[in-house]
């Protein structure tokens, strides 16, 4: 009865640590992405709408501004889908 209960303790411990890896591992996946999508938000967004305002008869700086938006929303929302829980 002993060995029985010991086990059930040692496989609900390793379960535990499986699981903290997991969340530790989909935390820092969801890290990488929100980086990047700042990254993306300040270097294209940023870079391609100072550069619009600077000179207005170039419309290539809206579509890359426009295009930059796409690549950090996108970015965050797929850190944001690492991140929701499972159903």
């Amino acid at each position: 009865m002993v060995s029985y209960m010991s086990k059930f303790a040692e496989n609900t411990e390793k379960k535990q640590v499986i699981s903290n890896q997991e969340y530790n591992r989909k935390e820092k996946m969801a890290s990488y992405f929100y980086d990047l999508s700042k990254l993306s938000f300040g270097g294209v967004v940023i870079g391609a709408g100072a550069s619009w305002l600077g000179s207005t008869d170039d419309s290539i700086y809206l579509y890359v501004l426009i295009l930059g938006l796409y690549i950090t929303i996108g970015l965050a929302y797929t850190a944001n889908r690492i991140l929701r829980p499972n159903k």
